[in-house]
């Protein structure tokens, strides 16, 4: 009787890896982290940020876009997507979870460029660009307050 789910198939991956393809999967990746880096600076309440935040969520979304990339199709991928969200969740503090939001964003476009899911990363990434404009917008404008 025939396996109906050879092991080995799962850990390995078959898609050719060039440069090109490489170079062309990573640049979305990092153009939707620096647009959402200056969304983040410009909807900052505070007057200052941290430098070192604004480079780990650049760099995260072309981490994780690597790292879907070598990982390959598979088990392998899925199992390795949950130890790094994992890894940067119970292993991070973060004061704001307005922080938090930013960088599981972009570790989400960056997993969603590396599966070449182009379409799916550029529409959360706007989804969230559009709701924090809103935010800010929202917060510019004094609104009375009803009461019952």
């Amino acid at each position: 009787m025939p396996f109906l789910f050879n092991l080995s198939d799962a850990f390995t991956s078959t898609s050719d890896i060039n440069f090109l393809a490489t170079t062309f999967t990573a640049f979305p990746s990092f153009l939707l982290s620096t647009l959402v880096a200056y969304v983040y600076v410009w909807t900052l309440q505070k007057s200052t940020y941290s430098r070192n935040y604004l480079q780990s969520i650049v760099l995260i979304s072309i981490i994780a876009c690597v790292i879907i990339l070598s990982v390959g199709d598979g088990i392998a991928r899925d199992v390795r997507i949950m130890a790094a969200v994992g890894i940067i969740r119970f292993r991070t503090n973060f004061k704001n979870p307005r922080d938090t939001t930013f960088l599981f964003t972009l570790l989400a476009a960056g997993i969603a460029c590396g599966a070449n899911a182009f379409i799916v990363a550029i529409e959360g990434t706007f989804f969230l660009l559009w709701h924090q404009c809103f935010y800010v917008m929202l917060l510019s404008v004094s609104l009375p307050i009803m009461t019952v």
